[in-house]
């Protein structure tokens, strides 16, 4: 449904040959995969209820109450720490846009843990979920600390 060998956009000769759509919990199917392996990744982040909306960013700790850490962090270990990027689909509240500060944070927080650093270059609104609450793109790029 989302790509086929009809689609329009497709601007790269057999790149829907080269895609493979995996179906499962990404916190079992991540693990399967090569370790640094991975130039791009696109990541739909799942809504976690009570740890997303629009709480105050000092009364969530993205590491411990979810928000989606744990989907992140197995991420991390399969995508390359060299100029590796992410199209981390996110969300958050209206007024949060585009600073993203909740997002920022977890991928800091989630990074240190890896050694690793990130850089958000991009930021995008693409769409309303609900009443001030926005689905966004941060795209991310890490790389190694050292």
């Amino acid at each position: 449904h989302l790509l086929s060998r009809k689609t329009q956009g497709v601007q790269c000769p057999g790149a829907v040959d080269r895609l493979t759509f995996l179906h499962g919990d990404c916190l079992e199917i991540l693990p399967t995969f090569p370790r640094n392996h991975f130039h791009r990744v696109i990541a739909p982040r799942r809504k976690d209820g009570s740890t997303d909306g629009n709480q105050p960013d000092d009364t969530i700790d993205a590491v411990s109450k979810g928000g989606g850490a744990d989907f992140l962090r197995e991420l991390l270990s399969v995508l390359k720490h060299d100029g590796g990027e992410c199209h981390w689909y996110d969300f958050c509240a209206d007024h949060e846009f585009p600073e993203c500060q909740r997002t920022r944070r977890l991928w800091g927080e989630v990074c240190d843990l890896h050694g690793l650093k990130y850089e958000v270059f991009n930021v995008v609104n693409v769409g309303s979920v609900a009443m001030r609450q926005i689905r966004v793109c941060v795209d991310v790029r890490v790389s190694s600390k050292a």
